[in-house]
């Protein structure tokens, strides 16, 4: 017959349809699938960082948990600044993942480009150096 119940293996205790799964280890696993998805876009990581940056990062509980602590952002601020979900009122994890790693990148970025500048500076003060030992016959 027809069955509707969800589709157990041995390493999957759910296993849905739009290729998410919940390890029988209790693992949530999004689906991520390059062909499961289109619109793709560049995205800034240095812009991504600057938002992560201006969040307010706070340490709570829900109401229902009082001794279950937690550290985020508020799902409202999150979707202000980035306007990714389709709710206001909570974060996909892959959201959360997603923005975590752009803002790695961007701090990588700003690395590089103080790393760049320090190199630089360093070439500009040894060039100096020479000039000046040059000068007082050193």
């Amino acid at each position: 017959g027809n069955n509707s119940s969800p589709t157990w293996t041995s390493s999957r205790f759910i296993d849905t349809s739009t290729g998410a799964y919940l390890t029988t280890s209790g693992t949530w696993t999004n689906s991520s699938d390059r062909n499961r998805k289109e619109n793709f876009a560049t995205i800034d990581p240095v812009s991504v960082l600057m938002k992560v940056v201006e969040m307010d990062i706070t340490s709570w509980n829900y109401k229902v948990a009082p001794s279950e602590k937690h550290i985020g952002p508020m799902a409202q601020d999150f979707y202000g600044a980035f306007h990714l979900g389709d709710s206001d009122t909570s974060i996909s994890t892959v959201d959360g993942i997603g923005v975590n790693m752009a803002a790695v990148q961007g701090l990588y970025i700003l690395l590089q480009q103080k790393d760049q500048k320090i190199h630089d500076l360093e070439t500009r003060l040894d060039a100096l150096e020479q000039r000046v030992n040059q000068m007082s016959g050193q």
